[in-house]
């Protein structure tokens, strides 16, 4: 039997009760994950963020937080009338609000919202000629960064302790940034760049100064946004099947692998191993410390997004609305099955970001659809 519970904006369907959906055949003797419940929106999801008391999505001007066990809504707030035409990108936490950069065709502005009760406020008037993407935080250090297209070409804009300034990289497009401390590290086109700000770009006042990253690295294809990877190192993979790894001070390459011959989501990490998922469905484990391959698994259809490691497993998002687990530490051979399957029935769709996995659900937007596993 189906329960229905409705929102504005949003159908959510809570599905403890519904049979799991038909697996593939490949996948018959691994276990099943249950949908716990899943909700629509009218508009594509941004990848979604995990607060104290829910999880937090934004859609066009949409931005919605959920009980992470039911999916009920805690709060809703629309800016369609505030800011007509814009819209919202994906949210990050910020000193006990969510933040989320506020985008139109020509402005950016930052928009916050209270955790528990979606108050929303201002804390950066939309200005023209800025065009920024999803905020990274990191609470420890009070630092965060965004990178876009700004009117002096690729930028990326920090603020540490209240300060901020601009690092212009020319032209090229800027992906999301990492943030290490108060260390930004950023894909822009095929480099990754770093930015320390005890080395460069200490913030001058009353100015902005606008400065160059404190040293860049060509990569083979189009990096995806990096991940801190143990031992004063990064690790990036990229469009051309290349995982590497860097030294975060330098930018020296610290090991390379060579070509999975298929385009990477962005990687993970955990005790010391770096995972990365591919568009051919294949995800791989490799050692931190030397780049070897320590095993590969099937997933069984494009893996887009980063995967989530939590506990002994790690979390795979795939097209199609499947939700794949495998043990964090392989097998013991070259080539693991999973343990478990969810698979939710969402056609030609594709994660947005890596499952967020909280208690006993994982929760993964695909297209309009929030879906939330049992695990």
């Amino acid at each position: 039997m189906r329960g229905w519970v409705r929102r504005a904006g949003f159908v959510v369907v809570l599905a403890a009760a519904l049979a799991p959906a038909a697996l593939p055949a490949s996948a018959t003797a691994t276990a099943a994950l249950p949908v716990a419940w899943r909700a629509t929106s009218p508009a594509t999801l941004n990848e979604p963020v995990l607060t104290s008391n829910g999880v937090v999505t934004t859609a066009g001007e949409l931005a919605t937080a959920r009980v992470v066990a039911h999916g009920e809504t805690i709060w809703q707030k629309s800016l369609a009338s505030q800011f007509p035409g814009y819209a919202l990108e994906p949210p990050t936490v910020w000193n006990g609000t969510i933040d989320s950069v506020l985008t139109s065709g020509f402005a950016t502005g930052v928009s916050n919202f209270a955790v528990g009760n979606g108050t929303f406020t201002i804390s950066s008037q939309p200005a023209p000629h800025q065009f920024f993407g999803q905020l990274v935080t990191d609470a420890t250090t009070s630092t965060r960064v965004t990178g876009g297209f700004g009117s002096f070409g690729a930028v990326a804009e920090l603020a540490l302790g209240g300060e901020k300034w601009l690092v212009l990289f020319g032209q090229g497009s800027v992906g999301l940034p990492t943030l290490v401390g108060s260390e930004a590290f950023v894909p822009v086109s095929s480099t990754v760049e770093g930015i320390d700000p005890a080395q460069r770009c200490k913030p001058a006042t009353p100015n902005e100064p606008l400065c160059a990253p404190t040293w860049q690295t060509t990569t083979p294809g189009t990096a995806q946004t990096p991940v801190a990877s143990g031992a004063g190192r990064i690790a990036t993979s990229d469009s051309s099947g290349v995982v590497t790894a860097f030294k975060a001070k330098t930018g020296a390459i610290a090991w390379q692998t060579a070509s999975f011959h298929t385009p990477l989501g962005q990687p993970a990490y955990a005790n010391n191993v770096v995972y990365a998922g591919g568009a051919d469905g294949v995800l791989r484990a490799i050692n931190a410390a030397t780049g070897k391959v320590l095993w590969t698994a099937s997933a069984g259809a494009p893996i887009r997004t980063a995967p989530t490691v939590s506990g002994a497993r790690v979390f795979v998002a795939t097209d199609n609305g499947r939700l794949v687990t495998f043990n964090a530490a392989g097998c013991g051979k070259a080539t693991c099955a999973p343990t478990a399957v969810g698979n939710a029935a969402l056609a030609n769709t594709q994660a947005a970001g890596a499952p967020l996995v909280r208690n006993h659900t994982a929760i993964v937007a695909y297209g309009t659809h929030l879906i939330a596993f049992t695990v």
